[in-house]
């Protein structure tokens, strides 16, 4: 019997398909915390042979069972890729609690996923949380960027004046600054009307 995933995690790669390799091991790194996690990586109609290395990659890896390959016919931009999965998510029987959104750049930080789900978990109010950007080693432009969109009751939420809180984790305590949404989100939960 499958488990249900709370959590999706969505990398848009065009025409960086190692960096989405690299993206995916540090995610592998976090299947220990969160086993039921699904990937998806949408190829926004790369043409450069991305979707063969990717296809590659996730088989000689064995990632078969948690990272699914989503290619695109057409490259609409960085926002219809992630609309892509948002209304798969939408429409599943059994949806997502949250999806995470990654640049194929980015490396998780071990445990990096725990900070943003609970404080999800504890503030319901709030319907998108952020985390900090950081440098890793000596790579200055490798960024950990995130953002996590809460799917249960987002238009709800974001009508009823929920926050965007950026978390950051210091030791043991969480924080968050906390910002008000309004706009695109409030009409839908995607990026744009149009995708």
């Amino acid at each position: 019997m499958q488990v249900r995933s709370r959590l999706w995690v969505v990398i848009v790669n065009y025409r960086t398909a190692s960096l989405a390799l690299d993206c995916l091991r540090s995610l592998s790194a976090e299947r220990s915390h969160y086993p039921e996690m699904q990937v998806v990586v949408v190829d926004n109609a790369s043409g450069d042979g991305s979707i063969e290395v990717l296809n590659q990659g996730i088989t000689d890896h064995q990632w078969q069972s948690w990272v699914r390959l989503e290619p695109l016919p057409h490259n609409e931009g960085f926002g219809s890729g992630n609309n892509t999965v948002f209304r798969q998510a939408l429409a599943a029987t059994e949806p997502p609690d949250y999806i995470w959104l990654l640049n194929p750049d980015a490396r998780v930080r071990s445990h990096a996923i725990a900070p943003l789900v609970q404080f999800l978990d504890e503030h319901p109010q709030v319907g998108l949380v952020g985390s900090r950007l950081g440098r890793s080693g000596w790579h200055p432009t490798v960024l950990s960027l995130s953002i996590s969109f809460l799917l249960d009751g987002i238009r709800s939420r974001v009508a009823a004046g929920s926050y965007l809180a950026i978390v950051t984790e210091s030791d043991c305590d969480v924080t968050a600054d906390r910002y008000p949404l309004s706009g695109g989100l409030a009409g839908g939960g995607q990026f744009d009307g149009s995708a």
